[in-house]
């Protein structure tokens, strides 16, 4: 399941899709991506 996130860093809206896995409820292993400057997040 995607979700749309938005969080603050020192006074600047970063925005991301955070990934979950359907039925889980315990912790889970995490993957953060990060592209450059020159492109977006809906590019990939």
């Amino acid at each position: 399941m995607r979700e749309d996130v938005q969080f603050d860093a020192e006074g600047v809206a970063l925005h991301g899709w955070l990934y979950t896995s359907e039925g889980s409820s315990g912790p889970a292993a995490t993957i953060v991506m990060a592209h450059g400057f020159s492109a977006v997040k809906e590019m990939y």
